[in-house]
């Protein structure tokens, strides 16, 4: 019998959505020796039915029909049976490889269990001291199922927060309430950093007891949630060149806590508005110094914020988030492809960990980023697209990133990974209970039956 390991390389198929269409090699090959039924046709298009994805030997074959929505249902990979790569089987762009999102990575010295990533999740249910609680342990816990946790932002000193109880890592007492999460997260097999997150002017004197920080004195449209309810901005107060090494300074401090507490590393949150954008952004960034004007000295702060941290903490530590376009809280780009080109060419010969992008309006300019950068690169649809399985595949398979990030998955199902292995039904997330504090809707989401 001819082997499969051998066959399978030399397998010509493409895919077109779910529609598949064999050569004669892999048809008379799947024929001969793993028949399935409804036979497989030879050299034309056709869709998979249900009872072709319910044998394991045609998976075996093409991993690409795994899905959960539509006509195809989704299966389990078989570990050990197969390689986890299947060569030769084209993709609508890059065409190189197929992989199962359910395989391991390894990530620098992590080994992720599979590709699947919980996005950052902001959920307002920091203790006393903004500081984590056992009841943040066990919701995290829940969720180590993921490949990777990225915990909700935190900031690394008292003028970076920007939201009530949110958890910080600039206090001892921080520090502890970490400690329990990263050890309730190992304690199930499962890897968690912590997102570094410094508000800048996305945040309020009624939240910090102190005037915001910006690279320039640009009050934000909008309002801002604090205790006493809705507030508009407030204009910051433009940090003095003198101050930008003791900010860097902060970073480092959260990063070696962070590391501290046992957590696995840490992303640097440089995306969605907040202070490290802030300076990339030439919206919110008019300084005439050597942190302004030009593409790589808008860029100069958030590398010299990585520089410092991958060297105190190590590189592999060391994961870093861009939003190249995104408007979110009010920021604005107009030399996006210059900007975060000068980014990565600074950034690319630190070895950070990975880059995390999250989606905005361009996606080609994305591919480019995917190429210009040298290590792993995460990929996060965030506020523009689907995160269901079907794209996190498609992503995969075409080479547009090695880890697909979810947040609203992980959010209202603790056992998401499992749920899409096999198919299962997902719960709703409950919108009313994102922020509002308390177990409800934070650590009660039901999971399957044993």
């Amino acid at each position: 019998m001819t082997d499969y390991n051998t066959v399978v390389k030399t397998i010509p198929v493409t895919r077109t959505g779910d529609v598949i269409t064999m050569g004669v090699t892999s048809a008379v090959w799947a024929r001969l020796h793993a028949p399935v039924t409804p036979p497989l046709p030879i050299g034309k298009p056709f869709l998979p039915s249900a009872e072709h994805v319910k044998d394991d030997r045609f998976l075996q074959l093409y991993p690409q029909t795994r899905r959960s929505q539509g006509d195809i249902a989704h299966k389990a990979f078989e570990e050990g049976s197969h390689p986890q790569m299947v060569e030769g089987i084209s993709s609508p762009t890059r065409g190189a490889n197929v992989t199962d999102l359910f395989s391991p990575y390894q990530l620098g010295s992590l080994k992720l269990t599979n590709r699947l990533v919980m996005a950052p999740l902001t959920r307002n249910r920091a203790g006393a001291g903004e500081a984590p609680t056992e009841l943040a342990a066990e919701y995290y816990a829940q969720r180590a199922g993921a490949g990777l946790i990225i915990s909700e932002g935190t900031q690394p000193c008292a003028i970076g927060q920007g939201y009530p109880h949110t958890p910080g890592l600039h206090t001892d007492e921080q520090v502890a309430g970490w400690t329990l999460v990263a050890d309730a997260v190992h304690a199930r097999g499962g890897r968690i950093v912590a997102q570094l997150m410094h508000a800048g002017r996305i945040s309020h004197h009624a939240i910090t007891g102190l005037r915001p920080v910006a690279p320039s004195a640009i009050t934000p449209a909008g309002e801002v949630y604090t205790e006493q309810g809705m507030k508009a901005f407030e204009a910051p107060r433009a940090l003095e060149a003198a101050e930008l090494p003791g900010v860097v300074a902060e970073f480092v401090d959260a990063a070696r806590r962070a590391v501290r507490a046992g957590l696995d590393g840490v992303e640097l949150h440089a995306a969605n508005g907040y202070l490290l954008q802030q300076f990339l952004a030439d919206g919110s960034n008019i300084r005439t110094d050597g942190y302004g004007g030009s593409p790589q000295n808008r860029a100069r702060f958030v590398v010299e914020v990585a520089t410092a941290v991958a060297q105190a903490i190590g590189a592999d530590k060391v994961g870093i988030r861009i939003s190249p376009g995104g408007t979110f809280n009010n920021v604005t780009e107009t030399e996006t492809e210059q900007t975060y080109t000068a980014l990565l060419d600074a950034l690319n010969p630190l070895g950070l960990l990975y880059l995390h992008i999250l989606e905005g309006p361009d996606t080609s300019f994305h591919e480019q980023l995917r190429k210009q950068w040298d290590g792993t690169v995460m990929f996060n649809t965030g506020f523009t697209g689907s995160s269901d399985l079907s794209t996190a595949q498609e992503a995969i398979d075409t080479g547009a990133t090695d880890l697909f990030c979810i947040g609203r998955g992980f959010l209202a199902n603790p056992d998401l990974v499992e749920r899409l292995r096999i198919g299962a039904g997902l719960n709703k997330p409950d919108m009313e209970t994102f922020y509002s504090g308390g177990a409800k809707g934070y650590t009660d989401y039901p999971v399957l039956s044993a």
